[in-house]
């Protein structure tokens, strides 16, 4: 089925329409979408998008709701697959380090750089405690209340760098109840997927306990042709987490702690070969020839690499080499984290304190060429481990209901990467290694009030004051003699190779916005507000200045309605962003050989767009979701410059027509799922498909007055740092008996077995590295699962 049938289909469905129509309030003991009356027509919905729990339909943020009923009918299992239920949200998978990490992008506001010392563009909140880093990004979604996908800055009241959003999940409470359930499914690429969940009563109500565990594994979709083993796989995931609530019979306090271990491990990622540059090392090459005949054949590289390039026969199947020391390619991931947060009451203002802290230790090795030469490779290491506190008060008094609190964070990491460029010429590897020192502090408060019946007005500030620290390391070895590669460290020219840099950056966030009821069915609003994305220290080679946190100001529009007896949901929003100071990767040549990147403010832009989500329940049993997100985004006209070296002599380049990286100017989704009830439970019928336009990732611009063979190079690298729209259909089919409770489903993920790639790295290219590579996206996975529900854990 091609994508024009595809997208009709999905129109048909419903492709204006809000995912997650059930959500429910993390206290909420109300009823799922499924056990619903149907002829009812669509429940509400309860979020916390603003910090407190109100229901979606007067909320006035552009946000996706979605409970835990629908992430399991949708195959929902980690962040990367939020992409196929919400508008304008890109997750991006496949890295040049780790595997685990996910580039979040909302709106074009995307993952600039996965390094220790650079931040994301939107937040990943998990119970309200920040996660720093995208390492930590890829954990399981066990035993989740709901996942909230909120659009646009939310600097008031999620501060960390949430210029293009946030991912505010909600993990579900112990009860006083005991219950029990348990899922296990087998698929095909010997899929194993199993999880468990125990909630018991440790004392009545007031004091419980609930404990989850899921492990994954499956033998990849991709193979390493040259080394004969398996690439894409996961060898061994392990998830825990365990809670602890403590809710006194008629007190106003309660208190819950909990702690959680993810383990992740896999042979490799699945990197192949995307394209190569033809005369990129015969500069190098040639004038050794004559001292080494043996390197002529590298002076031209089409008869070597040209078999091992990227097709529909060999789409998924890689010629890596080894590490840099010989190592096999690999990825490690060990994640944890914690959280200690109290609720109460002082009279009459609400106190909430969250405590939190996330840990996580990535090692990764991987070929970045593709190629059985050995172009570049690297071994890269990430450490990071944070303490945050937050303290948050409000309250009601008359027309004015507010929120106010205090943020404090201090966050240590380390970011190691040996890199060998150009190995197959003896090069020997460059080490890039610092330790970093993040520190933010916080003060916002934001109110409401009403004016007038139905009218209210909505107004925050959030000041933050940043610390960034850094001490880097960086040093090559050659010949057993070990040289610092780092400006005047502070030991000397020799080792220990430190060089300490500080800095520190203070910034504003505010919000403005109306919101009315016009009718019971019918809310609109607008709003204005203003976020930044800290700033910081580039690590590697070079010791580039620090770069300054990049501002973001939006403003929107839209309206929340529920038609025919709340049969028919629709919810719009259209905005503009304006983006200062845009924080931007660009490339750096050390030395003769190796290139590195490092993060640079990088001018202005422009991002407009639209959202339209729609629910539906036309008839007993049927519930039919989607939604269409609409992008166009460009820099500020001159206002990108970069000065790039020509014939040894340093030009300006404007690089203000490239397009905004990671951003997808379309993406549409939608679902149906029929239930069918039977005299011994019911059945479950669920497909649904999402569609996203092409994105590139590392678009680059040539100087002016190079040479045409030069100009084709620089062309042919951005246009390789693009890939191509792609759609992914899903289906699950659900047989739910009443007595026992146990449902047996059979799933498919990509029905259709599309071949696609979720991100590229075409980098090095125009480098004397050569190549530019992709990591493919999954194929058709299907299986059968069997749940068992125990208890208050029953369906």
């Amino acid at each position: 089925m091609g994508h024009p049938t595809k997208l009709v289909l999905s129109a048909l469905l419903g492709t204006t329409s809000l995912h997650g129509f059930a959500a429910q309030a993390q206290e909420a003991q109300s009823q799922t979408t499924a056990d619903a009356d149907a002829d009812q027509g669509l429940t509400d919905i309860v979020v916390t998008a603003r910090r407190t729990a109100e229901s979606l339909q007067t909320t006035p943020v552009s946000v996706t709701a979605l409970d835990s009923t629908t992430l399991v009918q949708t195959q929902i299992q980690n962040p990367k697959d939020l992409q196929r239920l919400a508008p304008n949200l890109n997750v991006a998978t496949g890295s040049p380090s780790v595997s685990g990490y996910a580039f979040v992008s909302i709106r074009g506001q995307s993952q600039v750089n996965p390094g220790s010392a650079s931040d994301p563009a939107v937040g990943i909140y998990i119970d309200g405690v920040y996660v720093p880093r995208p390492s930590q990004g890829l954990f399981d979604f066990a035993d989740l209340a709901r996942v909230e996908v909120l659009r646009g800055p939310q600097g008031t009241l999620f501060g960390r760098n949430t210029t293009g959003g946030a991912l505010n999940i909600i993990t579900k409470q112990p009860t006083g109840d005991f219950g029990a359930e348990a899922r296990v499914a087998y698929g095909n690429y010997n899929t194993v997927e199993a999880s468990a969940t125990l909630n018991v009563p440790l004392a009545g109500p007031e004091l419980a306990a609930r404990i989850t565990y899921s492990f994954n594994r499956d033998d990849g979709y991709g193979r390493n042709a040259l080394l004969d083993r398996t690439t894409g796989d996961q060898a061994a995931n392990h998830f825990v987490r365990a809670k602890l609530r403590w809710a006194p019979d008629g007190s106003d306090w309660d208190a819950s702690l909990s702690g959680d271990y993810n383990y992740r491990r896999d042979s490799g990622q699945s990197v192949v070969l995307a394209g190569f540059n033809a005369g990129a090392l015969s500069p190098i090459v040639t004038p050794l020839i004559d001292i080494v005949p043996a390197l002529a054949p590298l002076a031209d590289l089409t008869p070597i690499l040209a078999p091992f390039l990227q097709t529909k026969a060999n789409f998924r199947t890689s010629y890596g080499t080894t590490g840099p020391l010989g190592e096999l390619p690999m990825d490690l991931m060990k994640a944890a984290g914690g959280a200690l947060t109290i609720n109460g009451r002082l009279g009459d203002v609400k106190l909430q304190a969250i405590t939190g802290f996330r840990y996580s230790r990535t090692d990764a090795v991987i070929d970045l060429d593709g190629t059985p030469l050995r172009f570049a490779q690297n071994h890269t290491g990430f450490g990071s481990k944070q303490f945050s506190q937050e303290l948050q008060f409000s309250g009601d008094a008359d027309a004015l209901s507010w929120i106010g609190g205090l943020y404090f964070s201090r966050e240590k990491g380390d970011e190691r990467s040996l890199f060998e460029a150009l190995g197959v010429l003896g090069v020997p590897p460059l080490l890039n290694d610092g330790d970093v020192l993040n520190i933010s502090r916080g003060v916002y408060a934001q109110g409401y009030y009403k004016v007038a019946p139905g009218l209210r007005l909505a107004a925050g500030l959030r000041w933050t004051w940043d610390k960034r620290e850094v001490v880097l390391h960086n040093l090559s070895v050659h010949n057993d003699i070990t040289t610092c590669n780092v400006a005047a460290p502070d030991g000397g020219a020799f080792p220990p190779c430190s060089q300490t840099e500080k800095t520190s950056f203070n910034y504003p966030a505010w919000t403005l916005g109306v919101d009315y009821q016009a009718s019971e069915g019918l809310f609109v609003y607008a709003k204005t507000s203003a976020a930044a994305m800290a700033g910081g220290w580039n690590l590697r080679f070079g010791s580039i200045p620090a770069f300054s946190p990049e501002k973001v100001r939006d403003v929107e529009v839209g309206f929340k309605a529920d038609l025919f007896d709340r049969r028919l949901r629709v919810n719009v929003s259209v905005f503009n962003a304006w983006q200062r100071d845009v924080q931007r990767n660009l490339n750096i040549l050390v030395g003769p050989t190796a290139v590195t990147q490092y993060v640079v403010n990088a001018g202005n832009a422009q991002v407009r767009g639209a959202e339209f989500e729609l629910a539906a329940r036309p008839w007993h049993g049927m519930d039919l979701s989607g939604s269409i997100g609409l992008l166009d985004g460009k820099y500020d006209k001159g206002s990108f410059l970069d000065t790039q070296i020509i014939g040894g002599v340093p030009v300006t380049v404007d690089r203000s027509g490239e397009p905004l990286p990671q951003l997808a100017r379309f993406n549409a989704t939608a679902s149906a799922t029929q239930r069918l009830d039977m005299a011994w439970g019911s059945i479950d019928l669920h497909g649904d498909y999402a569609y996203i336009s092409s994105q590139s990732f590392s678009p680059i611009t040539a100087a002016p007055g190079l040479p045409a063979a030069d100009r084709a190079v620089i062309e042919r690298q951005a246009a390789l740092s693009r890939i191509p729209g792609y759609g992914i259909a899903n289906a699950r089919i659900s047989f739910n008996l009443d007595s026992p409770q146990i449902e047996i489903a059979g799933f498919v993920r990509n029905a259709f077995n599309n071949k696609y790639n979720t991100r590229t790295f075409s980098d090095l290219y125009s480098s004397p590295l050569a190549t530019a590579v992709a990591f493919p996206g999954a194929p058709r996975v299907y299986g059968i699962s069997l749940y068992y529900h125990f208890g208050s854990l029953a369906r």
